[in-house]
């Protein structure tokens, strides 16, 4: 009788050469599409902080002066780009240095918008004791505002704050409006 070969079992076996190749290669693209997805995010994300900024920015700047149009009582002048209004401030501000202590006080705020940048000028309402002070930057548009139903006899003021982005396409816009309801008559009277 001839002795019988030892017969290699398939469970003891290792990989193959081509087994182990296979794999390693699958794996390795695996990890480059991983790393390609993380280089993008962290490319991308001081894209997105800028925007993040720019909408805050406007979305303050838009809630601060609808907030002040909506106590005006007279409106001085009006435009797309400019806007002066007689309006009460809250309680612990001052139109000037020498401000007092009332709980509303009266003053003259006068917003000036610019391609990028809108800057607001707050005084007494005769014009003495004038600060300002710049609103929001980054604007693309001058024509903030828009009246209803004529700049002349506004009951309504609509904002809209166009800021840029950082790509051409990545344009932001923050609107708001407001309904004048302590304003009687014309503007100026």
């Amino acid at each position: 009788m001839k002795p019988r070969a030892p017969r290699s079992d398939r469970r003891e076996d290792g990989y193959t050469l081509v087994e182990l190749l296979v794999g390693i290669t699958l794996m390795l693209l695996v990890l480059a599409a991983g790393f390609t997805l993380l280089q993008i995010v962290v490319r991308t994300e001081p894209a997105i902080q800028s925007a993040n900024s720019s909408i805050q920015e406007g979305q303050i700047a838009a809630e601060r002066m609808a907030r002040e149009l909506r106590l005006t009582y007279n409106v001085n002048s009006a435009s797309a780009d400019s806007l002066s209004v007689d309006t009460y401030l809250q309680r612990g501000t001052s139109c000037s240095v020498t401000g007092g202590t009332e709980t509303a006080r009266q003053c003259r705020v006068v917003y000036a918008c610019t391609s990028t940048s809108c800057t607001r000028t707050v005084s007494e309402v005769d014009g003495t004791g004038a600060q300002t002070s710049t609103v929001v930057t980054g604007l693309t548009s001058a024509s903030v505002f828009t009246y209803s139903p004529s700049s002349t006899d506004p009951t309504t003021i609509s904002l809209t704050l166009s800021l840029s982005g950082e790509g051409s396409g990545d344009a932001i816009t923050v609107s708001d409006g407001v309904a004048l309801r302590n304003v009687s008559g014309a503007v100026g009277t």
